[in-house]
C-alpha cells in the first residue's frame, strides 16, 4: 500500500505518524510531502533577490520544511519504506490532493485539530479540504493520539452496500496493530415511524421495537465478523442515538483510539445540503478519524 504523509513545520504531522506506526499497515511504503506556502496575499512565488525580506522568509520556510521531513522519515522508518521526501510550493489542499492522485496513493495521512462549528463551515483548513475533496482514503491524526501499543477502533456503519465495501477496503489494508474493533450502528426511530410500526398492534409496541433493535444488532454482528481475519478482538453495538452522538459516545465508552468511517461523496454543496457524519467527526471532535473511500 502507498501512503502519502503530509508533513508541516509545526509538528502537526506527529499524531498522524504515531497512528500510522501503531496501525502498522502490512507491506506499505510512505512518501513524505512538505508544502511551502507563499507569504504573498495572491499566493504567488515571484523571482526575487535572495536578500529580499520575502525571499529570506521563504528560504527559512524551506529549511524548516526539510528539517520536518527528516524528522518524519526517522519516525516512520521503523514501520514503513520511505520512498520520497518532497518539497512542493503551492496551496496545501490542492497540492496534497494532486500529489496523492499522481502517486496513486491509497491513503493520505495528515495532522488535524478540532474546530468549532462556524470555523468548519466558513474557514478553509487542511482537514476540511481533504475531508470533502480527497479522492482516496484519509487519516486525520489528532493531538489525542499519544499512546503507544495496539489500537482500539470504532467502525461506524449504516449497513449500506457502500459501508460494507469500505469495511472490506479497510480489512484489505491489513493493519497489524489492532487490539479491538467495535462495529457501531446508530439506531434512532423517529416518533412518526415508531407509531406506524405498531399502529395495528399498539399493545405490542415495545416488543416490536425490541425485535427491530435485536435484528439490527444481529446484522451489526455480521459486519463485525469480517474483522476476525485481522486477528483482533471484535464486538458489535447498537446505540439508540443519532449517528454523531452515538459514535462519539462509543469512542469514549471503549476508550478507542481511532474512528473509521466510509465517505461516499465530495463537495461543499453536498456537505451543506445533506450533512455528513464523516465531515462532522473530522472537524468537530478530538479523536483521530480514518475516512475510507473506494
Amino acid at each position: 500500500m502507498q501512503i502519502l504523509v503530509s508533513v508541516d513545520a509545526q509538528s502537526r504531522w506527529e499524531p498522524a505518524a504515531r497512528m500510522l506506526n501503531r496501525l502498522s499497515f502490512h507491506d506499505s511504503s510512505a512518501s513524505l510531502l512538505h508544502i511551502v506556502e507563499s507569504v504573498l496575499p495572491d499566493g504567488s512565488f515571484p523571482d526575487l533577490p535572495q536578500d529580499s525580506p520575502v525571499a529570506m522568509i521563504m528560504a527559512e520556510r524551506l529549511r524548516q520544511g526539510k528539517e520536518a521531513l527528516a524528522q518524519a522519515a526517522e519516525t516512520l522508518a521503523g514501520h514503513y519504506r520511505i520512498t520520497a521526501q518532497d518539497v512542493i510550493y503551492g496551496a496545501p489542499v490542492e497540492v496534497t490532493i494532486d500529489r496523492a492522485d499522481d502517486l496513486g496513493a491509497d491513503l493520505t495521512a495528515v495532522g488535524s485539530a478540532q474546530q468549532g462549528f462556524w470555523s468548519s463551515l466558513f474557514f478553509g483548513s487542511m482537514s476540511k479540504g481533504l475531508a470533502v475533496g480527497a479522492h482516496n482514503s484519509v487519516l486525520f491524526g489528532k493531538g489525542q493520539t499519544s499512546r503507544d501499543g495496539a489500537v482500539t477502533v470504532i467502525f461506524g456503519t449504516d449497513h449500506s452496500d457502500y459501508s460494507m465495501t469500505c469495511l472490506e477496503r479497510f480489512v484489505a489494508m491489513a493493519p497489524r496493530g489492532l487490539a479491538k474493533v467495535v462495529v457501531v450502528t446508530a439506531n434512532v426511530v423517529e416518533p412518526e415511524l415508531a407509531e406506524l410500526m405498531v399502529q395495528d398492534v399498539p399493545k405490542l409496541g415495545d416488543e416490536v421495537k425490541g425485535w427491530f433493535s435485536e435484528k439490527l444488532l444481529d446484522r451489526t454482528r455480521s459486519f463485525a465478523d469480517r474483522f476476525r481475519t485481522l486477528g483482533c478482538a471484535v464486538d458489535a453495538q447498537v446505540i439508540e442515538k443519532r449517528p454523531f452522538e452515538a459514535l462519539s459516545e462509543a469512542m469514549i465508552e471503549h476508550q478507542a483510539d481511532l474512528l473509521v468511517l466510509g465517505a461516499q461523496g465530495h463537495g461543499f454543496l453536498e456537505r451543506t445540503r445533506l450533512g455528513s457524519v464523516s465531515f462532522d467527526q473530522v472537524v468537530g471532535t478530538p479523536h483521530s478519524v480514518l475516512i475510507v473511500r473506494v
